[in-house]
């Protein structure tokens, strides 16, 4: 299976987030200072609605614990130890894909620069 490889970037100084589309065009686009940009990925995955899933995005996620509680999680994709994952902290996290696979209302809320207010 091939993972689409595209990305997107929060321009810093516009406050916005911009489009880039694939690597190719990456290199293509001399215009491009990346000093004034956040790089995101994208993941090769999609929430409940079908939203792509980027580095930088907040998801809404349940996940149950060895006691069959149900676990309501807010927390961004980070690109972390060779996966994409949400980091609840240190050394506490959890791989997207395994979340994908045990939550079907897995749902991307905003994202970490428009909707910093979501994160605790």
């Amino acid at each position: 299976m091939n993972r689409e490889i595209k990305f997107r970037a929060w321009d810093l100084y516009n406050e916005k987030m911009i489009e880039i589309g694939f690597l190719e065009n990456i290199s293509l686009n001399k215009d491009l200072d990346f000093a004034n940009y956040e790089v995101m990925q994208y993941t090769g995955l999609k929430d409940k609605n079908g939203v792509e899933i980027y580095e930088g995005d907040i998801l809404s996620f349940d996940i149950q614990d060895y006691n069959g509680n149900d676990n309501i999680y807010i927390l961004p994709v980070s690109y972390y130890i060779d996966s994409f994952m949400c980091l609840k902290e240190e050394n506490e996290y959890f791989y997207l894909g395994e979340i994908l696979a045990n939550d079907e209302e897995l749902e991307v809320i905003g994202n970490i620069y428009d909707n910093k207010d979501l994160i605790k």
